[in-house]
């Protein structure tokens, strides 16, 4: 074989392992795709939004020592403005589809840049609403309905971070079944199936075990909230429940308590999933309709203030 032919099979090989556009391997799709992630953590979002909430907290003081720094004064309109940009900088988020382009050129085209503007942008929002109020309680329904639903935005942010950084990694570390969640309702019928198949071909012992410790608990989904606390459910005090039925079975019926046990934990872990799923869903309810609300009334503040 010629050098040259070397060479034209080694090229043919390189374009069989790195393809260009969509078809490009798994590890180099996810090497180009850390780049902009690496440029985005180069970014200390939160570190800027830290310095511009400690600058504003100072000249917050310098106005409280001038003419008290009321929402009406120099100061407390400009914490005002300052509020009402870093909302619509947070509010950008919904928009970066419609405007990836731009925010590419820019070198803000990644959705964890954004989510970080986003969530910093949250942050200063709330300092500077308690700066434009003077941390002082709101006069009339409008003014309170505004400051409740900032600071109620605010939480509900700040809560959303933790849950979308507590709830992946509660599901890592615990669970060996996957579930999906819109799939969850079938899964478990089906589970309820099989156990009932096992339990009707086995003793009297182990079907009674079953009906007294099992079935109700296979009915139908079971969310609750101990699952964020732990992972497992309870589920160590089912498996000493399984060990002492092991020790009144006979070999023979061992396997189908063995395949009980399999299928039961696997609800478990459904019921799992699915609670910490519905959070995600939960919150996205709780935050972003009222984000929306929130929105609507900075309009109708800023019109109302600017027309006096």
């Amino acid at each position: 074989m010629t050098r040259s032919d070397e060479g034209h099979e080694s090229d043919e090989r390189d374009e069989s392992v790195a393809p260009v556009g969509r078809d490009m391997s798994p590890r180099s799709a996810a090497a180009q795709e850390s780049l902009p992630h690496t440029r985005a953590a180069r970014r200390p979002w939160g570190f800027v939004a830290a310095v511009i909430c400690a600058v504003a907290f100072l000249l917050f003081l310098v106005g409280l020592r001038l003419d008290g720094a009321s929402a009406g004064s120099l100061w407390g309109r400009s914490f005002g403005i300052g509020a009402a940009v870093a909302l619509g900088l947070a509010a950008i988020l919904s928009w970066r589809r419609r405007a990836q382009s731009l925010f590419l050129r820019l070198g803000l085209g990644t959705t964890r840049t954004w989510m970080e503007i986003h969530l910093a942008s949250g942050v200063v929002f709330g300092v500077l609403v308690l700066l434009h109020t003077s941390f002082s309680l709101p006069n009339g329904f409008f003014s309170w309905c505004l400051w409740s639903l900032s600071l109620y935005t605010v939480a509900t942010g700040v809560l959303g971070v933790i849950v979308q950084r507590l709830v992946p990694r509660l599901l890592a570390s615990g669970l060996t079944t996957e579930v999906v969640y819109e799939r969850a309702g079938e899964l478990v019928d089906d589970i309820r199936d099989r156990c009932d198949a096992l339990a009707a071909d086995a003793s009297p012992t182990l079907s009674a075990a079953y009906q007294r410790e099992m079935r109700g608990k296979l009915e139908r989904l079971r969310p609750r909230w101990i699952y964020f606390f732990d992972i497992s459910g309870g589920k160590k005090r089912y498996e000493r429940m399984f060990a002492h039925l092991h020790g009144r079975l006979g070999s023979d019926e061992q396997q189908q308590l063995d395949e009980l046990e399999s299928l039961f934990v696997a609800k478990l872990e459904i019921d799992a999933g699915v609670t910490l799923q519905r959070a995600l869903r939960w919150w996205i309810w709780a935050h972003v309709p009222p984000s929306i609300l929130l929105c609507g009334f900075v309009v109708v503040h800023i019109v109302a203030v600017t027309s006096i």
